[in-house]
């Protein structure tokens, strides 16, 4: 963690990278795209696939012995995480994503692939009464894995920063939630049985039983890239009756999100409608719809039942979740939540200055992918950096009154965040009504020794000669350590300037 944290601080990641356009792939997923392909099928109302092995003939170690002793493990745990489980096997059952396997079952598998998937829990800070079941993929016997021996697959998901800048470019907004995606694509059945896993209801003094899961898990790592390449296989198919609709499925989508706008309350209906209609053609379906719009949210938002409002809904201040960022859908805007769950209490109320892993806790806490905070954080990595030089341990105390002042100076300034509102909208000029010019500015600047930065600027002029300047993102990053002050300002400034560009270029 060291070498990663030093790495990222003396040159961070600018995010330039090759184009998708040029769909250049290593052999591996070239051979994951033939197996998508080849095995990739619809059956009824679902679609099928398999796992992505990374050899025809793979041998799997036994693991059986493995995956009881996790059991033993998870099963001293207190009852109510038991009951948790329990339950949710019990619905995977019901729902026909498991199957629970019978003697007659196992003989008949012998000569399968076998592989056994331990069960762990997780919880989200956000939803501590959520506890999520995950079927374990990198559990490890004799040094392999299931998810050592399973390719990854291509990256195909459409970036997140894209489709939140796309998000600000119609005046009507929705976003919405397809409900258990990978669960409704099927795993063909010469893969299934390396998908088993043990379960006896917390009883300790019977035998496990024996299941197998039928659908895509989480725990396989090539799981987002077959779900994503099935998403995208199945709105392909509706590219000539219903473009609009695959533009957003495709490239509006974040896994199992939507985000996407449209000029008017017309036009954002229809496209859900599309949307929820090309969805249930592969066996999923998009609900717990958000919009700006009172039009939007009675035509589709009294479908569902109250228990079913998005789970990340802050009712007392109207504001969703949605990937990542929260949108108060009442004013439109982009805000800011500071939740510190995992904060000694003693940092929050001020009474003493963190050490380098609870700053840099703090640092990555604050989700902000467009740069919207770029100005305010900048000064935290410079802080966060002047300690990386003083050589300090993760948990050692800080006594160095510089860094203490600066802390104490940045971290009084927090509590502002959480009134900062951006709008959602990047301006009237672009949208309902279609603008006279659109320019694009772009501002870098690397006069100083310690950040530099870059910030893009979208103006926008109307036919009445109203002018919008907006802000679109921005990047901040501390300079290199490495730089050698004896070459002289003039070389880090040209060298910084060049930086600056790329970033520009990114933007």
């Amino acid at each position: 963690m060291h070498q990663l944290m030093k790495e990222h601080f003396t040159v961070e990641n600018f995010g330039v990278q090759v184009s998708k356009n040029l769909k250049l792939c290593s052999k591996e997923d070239e051979r994951a795209l033939h197996l998508l392909e080849k095995h990739t099928r619809r059956i009824g109302n679902q679609y099928e696939t398999a796992l992505l092995w990374k050899y025809d003939d793979v041998k799997l170690p036994e693991s059986y012995s493995m995956a009881l002793k996790r059991l033993q493990c998870l099963e001293k745990h207190k009852p109510q995480v038991i009951e948790v489980i329990d339950r949710t096997i019990k619905e995977y059952l019901q729902k026909g994503y498991a199957i629970k396997l019978t003697d007659e079952d196992l003989r008949a598998s012998q000569n399968a692939r076998i592989w056994y998937l331990p069960i762990f829990t997780v919880t989200y800070p956000k939803k501590p009464d959520k506890v999520r079941v995950v079927f374990d993929g990198a559990a490890k016997v004799n040094g392999v894995s299931l998810n050592s021996l399973l390719l990854k697959g291509p990256d195909q998901m459409a970036s997140l920063i894209d489709i939140l800048r796309r998000f600000r470019e119609k005046c009507v907004a929705g976003a919405g939630d397809t409900t258990e995606m990978f669960p409704q694509i099927k795993i063909r059945g010469e893969d299934v049985h390396c998908q088993r896993f043990l379960w006896r209801n917390g009883d300790i003094n019977k035998k496990p039983d024996q299941y197998i899961l039928q659908v895509m898990t989480f725990g396989a790592n090539c799981s987002p890239t077959s779900a994503q390449f099935v998403k995208n296989h199945n709105a392909s198919g509706f590219k000539d009756k219903m473009p609009r609709a695959v533009e957003s499925i495709i490239h509006n989508h974040y896994v199992d999100d939507m985000l996407d706008c449209q000029h008017s309350d017309t036009e954002m209906i229809q496209l859900i409608r599309d949307v929820k209609k090309i969805h249930s053609h592969g066996g999923f379906e998009i609900r717990k719809f958000l919009s700006n719009s009172a039009a939007v949210k009675a035509e589709f938002n009294d479908k569902v039942k109250d228990s079913d409002s998005n789970k990340s809904m802050d009712m007392s201040f109207g504001t969703e979740r949605v990937l990542g960022m929260w949108w108060n859908t009442e004013n439109d805007s982009f805000t800011y939540s500071l939740k510190f769950t995992k904060i000694d209490s003693a940092i929050v109320s001020g009474q003493r200055v963190p050490t380098k892993r609870e700053m840099l806790r703090i640092l990555m806490t604050i989700f902000d992918p467009l740069g919207l905070l770029s100005h305010y954080l900048i000064h935290l990595k410079i802080v966060i950096q002047d300690i990386w030089r003083s050589k300090l341990g993760w948990d050692d105390e800080i006594k160095s009154e510089e860094i203490k002042f600066a802390w104490n100076q940045w971290f009084e300034h927090l509590p502002n965040v959480e009134k900062i509102k951006i709008p959602r909208l990047y301006s009237t000029n672009l949208s309902p009504t279609k603008p006279k010019s659109i320019e694009l500015h772009t501002f870098v600047d690397a006069a100083s020794e310690k950040a530099f930065s870059a910030v893009s600027y979208l103006r926008i002029e109307n036919d009445k000669g109203d002018i919008d300047c907006v802000l679109i993102g921005a990047k901040a990053r501390v300079s290199p350590q490495n730089i050698c002050r004896l070459q002289g300002w003039s070389y880090k400034l040209d060298s910084w300037e060049r930086d600056c560009f790329q970033v520009s270029k990114m933007l």
